[in-house]
């Protein structure tokens, strides 16, 4: 569900945000932010508007986060601040709402599996994989595989297409 936050900054300036979750983790993410919550009501008008609009990600997309998201991993990075950094460098909307839900899952300790399935965007068996891929420590290998099979995956469906 989509809420409409009306609040205040640590400046006191009256702000509306347009946040989606559940009211518990929207209150949260607003009292993160460091805003004051003046009231909170359901958005309706975002929400329909949300399902008309396309919330996927293109199989060229899902192999280029993975294996920029597998790359940070190996040089160190924690989950979180490989997730902010993906965040800060990309343009796909969808993709960037995405991983600001699972950076906020992830800060408040929920499993990879659980904070990339509330996305709704991932396919499911990614969120399998992750969780077990983060049960035996092998995520950046994991990330290999997904970014490899995302990649041959378009690559069939372009000569399929041709």
């Amino acid at each position: 569900m989509f809420w409409k936050i009306e609040a205040l900054t640590a400046k006191r300036s009256a702000i509306t945000m347009i946040l989606e979750g559940n009211l518990e983790d929207v209150k949260n993410q607003a009292i993160s932010d460091g805003v004051e919550i003046l009231d909170v009501s359901p958005d309706y008008v975002t929400f329909l508007k949300s399902i008309f609009e396309n919330r996927k990600l293109s199989l060229n997309a899902l192999a280029v986060f993975f294996k920029e998201f597998a790359d940070m991993q190996r040089c160190g990075l924690s989950v979180n601040e490989a997730l902010s950094t993906l965040n800060e460098q990309t343009s796909n909307t969808v993709l960037k709402e995405a991983l600001r839900k699972i950076g906020n899952f992830v800060n408040d300790g929920r499993s990879l599996e659980e904070s990339f399935g509330n996305t709704r965007i991932f396919p499911k068996i990614v969120c399998v994989s992750l969780s077990a891929a983060e049960k035996t420590g092998n995520i950046p290998e994991l990330l290999d595989h997904l970014s490899e099979f995302y990649t041959r995956k378009s690559e069939n469906r372009n000569k399929i297409i041709r």
